[in-house]
């Protein structure tokens, strides 16, 4: 993605944003397996105790959730739409980030 040349400077900026999600999911993930896991075996689910995910295992589906929206919503169209508008990215960030919140929460509710 280094090289990929877009047409608007708003999507360059959204491009970034979309590879960070990427880079920070993935860095999240080998620090949950390497240190919150321990590189131990999933617990049993008779466990209860020990089978529910830990505060930091969120992170990582929050961050791909994320990254897929701000994929999806990143046509030429969407951006040409939106710089014309006059958001700049970091609203924009922030409202794909707001939108990907309640996406994701239903799936973190206890059963």
């Amino acid at each position: 993605m280094a090289n990929h040349g877009q047409h608007l400077e708003f999507s360059t900026n959204v491009h970034k944003f979309f590879g960070w999600c990427l880079i920070m999911a993935g860095v999240c993930r080998i620090i949950e397996i390497c240190f919150v896991l321990g590189d131990a075996p999933t617990p049993a689910l008779d466990d209860a105790v020990a089978a529910r995910p830990k505060a930091f295992q969120h992170l990582t589906p929050f961050l791909l959730v994320l990254s897929g929206i701000t994929f999806l919503s990143a046509t030429e169209e969407q951006m040409q739409w939106v710089a014309g508008s006059g958001m700049d990215s970091t609203t924009y960030g922030n409202v794909s980030r707001f939108t990907s919140s309640p996406l994701l929460s239903p799936a973190l509710l206890p059963s």
